[in-house]
């Protein structure tokens, strides 16, 4: 029959060896919660949880650009290899007429639904929208301001 202090001394090491167990697992949980992002997104999107979000990026609201949008013949020289400037030049002296469009630019930004979605690649929508505020077309330049251009005199 066992003695009672080699009793004692086998419920005392069990008792140690569950503490030091339970102790471990309970850190090891904490740090895995932490690290698995995929659970974060999941508290984030699906249970609505803030404090599980990522702090949102800082995008500009709106801003406007001046772009100019070549013709369907320049475009196709730009296709073929000419540089920008040289198909506007090749498609005006067929009588195209490239156009300076001033935009708007909208950029929001995405829900936390949409990020996840955007993630898994099925988000079908964009973050940013344009809105064409003044087009004009864009003036051939006149002979006597290529001739008055620093860059004519230099040749």
């Amino acid at each position: 029959m066992p003695s009672i202090t080699t009793s004692r001394r086998v419920l005392s090491l069990v008792a140690q060896t569950t503490l030091a167990l339970a102790a471990s697992m309970s850190i090891t949980s904490v740090s895995s919660a932490q690290v698995d992002s995929g659970y974060t997104q999941y508290r984030c999107v699906v249970l609505n949880e803030t404090s599980a979000c990522p702090a949102p990026s800082v995008t500009p609201a709106s801003e406007t650009r001046v772009e100019v949008v070549p013709g369907p013949y320049a475009s196709y020289l730009m296709h073929l290899g000419q540089d920008s400037d040289t198909a506007i030049e090749t498609a005006r002296a067929r009588g195209e007429v490239a156009v300076q469009r001033t935009v708007l630019v909208r950029t929001r930004p995405l829900s936390a639904m949409e990020l996840h979605e955007r993630h898994l690649g099925r988000l079908a929508t964009s973050a940013t929208s344009y809105q064409i505020l003044a087009e004009a077309p864009v003036e051939a330049p006149s002979a006597q301001a290529c001739i008055e251009s620093p860059q004519a005199s230099a040749f």
